[in-house]
């Protein structure tokens, strides 16, 4: 999840004296979803073969849910990450999203949708090597989706210039965790966008003074603003997911991005190649 296709995520407070979300809008049991993103390690060996991973918080979640998270990976191929021309092992961290949908007949189907993988951190010796975070206030809620009981995450893509600043915003795409009406969806959605594009733009960072990327004129980083109403997004439940739909960031027309969805919250993710960074050449898309 590293590289410079980044995203990092924010989880906002809603601020004192904000109401409790109201309850979405009934809606078509066909169109009803839920999300769950998840996190961990995963070891590949020189082949690009899982040698092993381990999910955070696993004992959150159902032994039904990690034979199916496990039925997945064990099915992985990755490419062989060359270093001097050499395969080696390789750890890196993972993202996960899931997705709980019910189907016609009624029952519910759970979907492995994306994935994202990045090294697990910033080793001192590469920190200058990588953009870096320096000042990221959050975004105060839109008042107006507060009262409203509204809830949502903005996936953000940032162009940094050489000075740290925000060159670009890009909007990727908005998901709903709860709505007033969905007939309001695309409204809400111009809400949240605007206010995390307008707070992204004053945001500051440490571009790399050293490394192939050094003497870049721009990066682009990832970053996923989370809306939440008075309290934090529980690990392990399901969430209601009304997903965007995917914009592509003008800059970099004709790159492939993949998901941002399975970047988990509080991270600066860099776009583009990274040295140590996991590429999985089967599909990750599965049903259970």
């Amino acid at each position: 999840m590293k590289g410079i296709a980044v995203c990092l995520s924010l989880l906002l407070a809603a601020g004192p004296a904000f109401a409790a979300p109201v309850a979405p809008k009934p809606v078509s049991s066909k169109k009803m979803e839920a999300s769950m993103v998840l996190g961990g390690q995963i070891e590949v060996d020189e082949q690009g073969l899982v040698r092993g991973y381990t999910l955070d918080k696993s004992e959150k979640l159902t032994a039904k849910l990690r034979e199916f998270v496990d039925a997945n990976i064990q099915r992985w191929r990755f490419e062989p990450t060359l270093v001097e021309g050499k395969p080696m092992a390789v750890r890196n961290r993972m993202g996960l999203q899931l997705i709980l949908a019910t189907q016609d007949d009624g029952n519910f189907r759970i979907e492995l949708r994306a994935t994202n993988f990045y090294r697990e951190k910033v080793d001192k010796d590469l920190a200058d090597a990588e953009v870096v975070r320096v000042s990221m206030k959050p975004p105060m809620y839109p008042r107006q989706a507060a009262d409203a009981g509204v809830e949502a995450e903005v996936y953000l893509a940032l162009r940094i210039g050489r000075d740290g600043s925000v060159v670009d915003v890009a909007v990727e795409q908005v998901n709903m965790k709860s709505l007033a009406s969905m007939d309001d969806s695309s409204r809400w959605r111009r809400v949240f966008a605007a206010n995390a594009a307008a707070r992204a733009r004053e945001w500051t960072f440490r571009p790399p003074s050293r490394g192939e990327d050094a003497d870049n004129e721009s990066w682009t980083v990832r970053v996923p603003v989370n809306y939440m109403l008075g309290r934090e997004e529980e690990y392990g439940v399901w969430v209601p997911y009304y997903p965007g739909v995917r914009q592509p960031v003008p800059w970099l027309a004709g790159t492939e991005l993949g998901s941002p969805e399975a970047l988990a919250d509080g991270g600066v993710y860099p776009v583009g190649d990274v040295p140590g960074r996991l590429r999985l050449v089967t599909p990750a898309k599965a049903d259970g």
